[in-house]
């Protein structure tokens, strides 16, 4: 009896292996074909297809598929799914299986009809509606936001997966995370990619990255020239595979930016409209007031925040009583930020707004930069300012646990307060002079 041997390479189907290797952290890379059906090669249009990375093909990585692929060849899972090729400007229906030994996985495909594209389009649309309707209801309900807010992000966080899913709200010409999501806290925080940053690099950021309509949308990465763009160069060093950065607005009011990165670019949502759907709701609730007297309050510290100052520097402005100023920079925050972390740098913050608050009215304190406060005394008679500002050297001189450079100045006509201001800064920026040559050390 003759035996008939089966050769898959006869067979009129797209089919593919990959070998799929792993990096020095045990991560996935890029998979590799290593053989495949006639069909699939005339299909790429492409030529030779052997021994090319999947990236190369499909015109960009695509995480979630790398992940699949890794779930097939080494943990045996059969993976069915779907997603749209712009090779083909439609979508395809594939599985993932493993293959002859760990490593490698079979990857099948079809284009699918119209009508079950269609469909998996209302799908994606209905889910994308339905996940926002849900955020919504929450962030409307009757629980603080600052308890809803959390939930919601860990919703998302659920459907889209990330690394870290945050708020930066715009206080003044800073922007401070305010409610972060990280998928582990091994992960960094959001307050190491952004640290420092003031709203005019923000947007300089933006910008640099070629934001449509404002808004930032990056799948890959790691597949960008970063040598001439520093924005990209800083993402590529934090390892962000993507991010997506969506400007929150009321009207011509920048409230603030909803980011995630390193997201799953997932095939049955649509995330920028998600996204930006959830950021309206919060949006609204800010200009609903439930938040908005927060802006007023810096998040870290709980002193008054730059929005806080702005507003009392007008008012001051178009008055006329006397004053007192008081400009502090926290010594050595760049240091600790990089020795110890930034937790450790927010606790150092926060220890000199507490000293700061131990002298002066928590009314008359402002946080107005990362390392920066102001104290504002109005009404007061440059004596009594003046023995006040002696005990705050005082204090500050018996602290081990602190050191601020400060400087001070009098007015007796509020509306000079932009020039005593100037006077204050110039003054702590000299002692801050002599504190770094005390210390051997430039100014930071």
């Amino acid at each position: 009896m003759k035996t008939t041997i089966l050769d898959f390479h006869d067979i009129d189907l797209c089919w593919a292996v990959y070998k799929v290797d792993l990096d020095d952290d045990g991560n996935p890379t890029d998979p590799v074909i290593i053989d495949c059906s006639e069909k699939y090669q005339r299909e790429m249009k492409i030529g030779n297809v052997i021994g090319k990375k999947h990236s190369e093909i499909s015109h960009g990585t695509n995480q979630l598929f790398v992940k699949q692929c890794y779930e097939a060849a080494y943990n045996k899972k059969f993976i069915r799914d779907h997603l749209v090729v712009p090779h083909y400007g439609n979508w395809i229906s594939y599985t993932l299986s493993q293959a002859d030994e760990e490593g490698k996985c079979i990857f099948t495909f079809c284009q699918l009809e119209d009508l079950e594209a269609k469909a998996i389009k209302h799908e994606k649309a209905w889910k994308t509606s339905e996940l926002a309707i849900t955020c919504a209801k929450i962030l409307r309900g009757k629980e603080d936001f600052r308890r809803s807010v959390p939930k919601v992000l860990d919703i998302l966080s659920n459907a889209i997966m990330p690394d870290r899913l945050y708020l930066l709200i715009v206080n003044g010409d800073v922007a401070n995370v305010m409610f972060e999501w990280r998928r582990s806290l091994t992960i960094y925080s959001a307050h190491d990619l952004f640290d420092g940053y003031s709203l005019e690099q923000l947007l300089e950021w933006q910008k640099n990255l070629k934001a449509e309509n404002d808004i930032v949308i990056l799948r890959d990465i790691a597949s960008l020239d970063g040598s001439g763009n520093g924005s990209i160069a800083m993402m590529q060093k934090h390892d962000l595979e993507n991010i997506i950065f969506i400007p929150m607005r009321y009207g011509d009011k920048l409230i603030g930016f909803f980011v995630a990165d390193n997201f799953e670019n997932s095939q049955t949502l649509d995330i920028r409209e998600l996204m930006e759907t959830v950021s309206f709701f919060i949006v609204s609730e800010f200009v609903n007031g439930k938040l908005m007297d927060d802006l007023k309050t810096d998040i870290l510290t709980h002193v008054l925040s730059r929005n806080a100052f702005d507003a009392k520097v007008s008012e001051l402005e178009a008055s006329a009583v006397s004053l007192g100023v008081v400009y502090a920079d926290v010594n050595g925050l760049k240091a600790v930020n990089d020795s110890q972390g930034h937790e450790a740098g927010d606790t150092l913050i926060k220890r000199a707004a507490d000293c700061l608050t131990s002298v002066f009215r928590k009314s008359e304190v402002y946080r107005v930069g990362g390392d920066e406060f102001v104290v504002l005394q109005a009404g007061i008679p440059q004596d009594a300012f003046a023995a006040r500002y002696r005990i705050f050297e005082g204090l500050l001189n018996s602290r081990a646990d602190i050191s601020m450079a400060i400087g001070s100045s009098w007015t007796d006509n509020s509306r000079d307060v932009q020039v005593a201001m100037k006077i204050a800064d110039e003054n702590m920026y000299a002692d801050k002079q002599h504190h770094y040559e005390k210390t051997n050390k430039s100014i930071q």
